[in-house]
């Protein structure tokens, strides 16, 4: 394991924040629709945005964490429930896309797909 800095746990705890807002307004609400599809009639009724569907703020430059995030999230495996994605499987992904993360690249990963099984 490696020692962060507080800029870098900074940037890891917002793609956090950022995967599990995103999952909260994937939730199915009970008429089958997102959190999401109701927050965005109520915007346009409204003209008010719900503060429920505003993203926390990620730094730019750590933007492309959320698509590499979302590019390994469709290899992941599901059975009876969506399953943390492996180091075999980041391992795999890394090998197939033929990048080469850091090791804060890859421990981010793996803490963004936890915010999102775990909540």
């Amino acid at each position: 394991m490696f020692q962060r800095s507080k800029f870098f746990e900074g940037l890891t705890a917002a793609l956090v924040g950022y995967v599990k807002h995103q999952a909260k307004l994937n939730e199915k609400q009970e008429d089958g629709k997102t959190l999401e599809a109701h927050l965005t009639v109520v915007y346009k009724r409204t003209k008010v945005m719900p503060e429920a569907l505003m993203p926390p703020e990620v730094p730019r430059k750590a933007l492309y964490l959320i698509g590499l995030f979302a590019d390994l999230s469709q290899g992941r495996q599901n059975g009876m429930a969506t399953n943390a994605i492996s180091c075999t499987e980041i391992l795999s992904w890394l090998t197939v896309t033929g990048r080469n993360l850091s090791a804060w690249e890859i421990e981010t990963l793996r803490r963004m797909d936890r915010g999102l099984i775990y909540g």
